[in-house]
């Protein structure tokens, strides 16, 4: 079960009780922001931990801001996804 905590820039999330959020949520949370080296970094983190959540990468929207960068395209012909 999740908690509502708040990031340093005052942004809402949810973290699990032990403090951990998933690379995938990380990535998400960066590419919202339009900071796409660090959405990048933990998406590719996320890839590296076989996250699940990534099998919803070519719709969720919070990945919008990198959808034309060719790194997204990229991501996601390694993880198996039709493009």
């Amino acid at each position: 079960m999740g908690r509502k905590q708040t990031c340093a820039d005052g942004s809402p999330t949810t973290v699990a009780a032990n403090g951990y959020l998933p690379a995938y949520e990380l990535g998400a949370y960066y590419a919202d922001l339009g900071e796409k080296e660090q959405a990048f970094r933990w998406l590719n983190t996320a890839y590296k931990e076989r996250n699940y959540d990534l099998l919803g990468l070519r719709t969720d929207f919070r990945l919008d801001p990198l959808r034309s960068d060719p790194r997204f395209s990229e991501l996601v012909r390694r993880i198996g996804l039709l493009p």
